[in-house]
C-alpha cells in the first residue's frame, strides 16, 4: 500500500500543513542541511519561517507524488480535499515546477 511506502510521511506532511494553516505570516520554506535522521520531528518552525531537514526530502516527495499520482491514475474524485492538499502541499513545496500537481487539484 502507497501509505506504507514511508510510514512517517504522512505525519511529516501533516506537521507541514499545520504550521502553514497556524501561521498566516509564515515567510520562507527552507532546507535544513542533515544527512541522518536524529528521532526528531525533521520540521521546524520559527520566527515565521518553516524548515525541512535535508534527509526526509526525497522519501517525503516520492511518497506525496506517488499518492497523487495514484489518485490522478484511477481518476478519483477526492471525496477527502483535505488529504489531496496535503499531499500538494508536500510536491509542490518540495518541487514546485510539477504541471501534474497543480492540474489535479483543478481537476478535483
Amino acid at each position: 500500500m502507497l501509505e506504507d511506502f514511508y510510514p512517517a510521511a504522512e505525519k511529516i506532511l501533516t506537521d507541514i500543513v499545520h504550521i502553514i494553516q497556524k501561521d498566516p505570516k509564515l515567510k520562507t520554506v527552507e532546507i535544513i542541511p542533515r544527512t541522518t535522521n536524529a528521532n526528531k520531528s525533521p520540521v521546524h518552525h520559527e520566527e515565521h519561517s518553516l524548515g525541512l531537514e535535508s534527509w526526509c526530502i526525497q522519501p517525503v516527495y516520492c511518497h506525496a507524488y506517488q499518492c497523487v499520482m495514484n489518485l490522478r491514475q484511477n481518476k478519483q474524485k477526492s471525496r477527502d480535499l483535505n488529504r489531496l492538499n496535503t499531499l500538494l502541499v508536500g510536491v509542490l513545496m518540495i518541487f514546485p515546477h510539477v504541471p501534474e500537481s497543480c492540474n489535479i487539484r483543478i481537476d478535483h
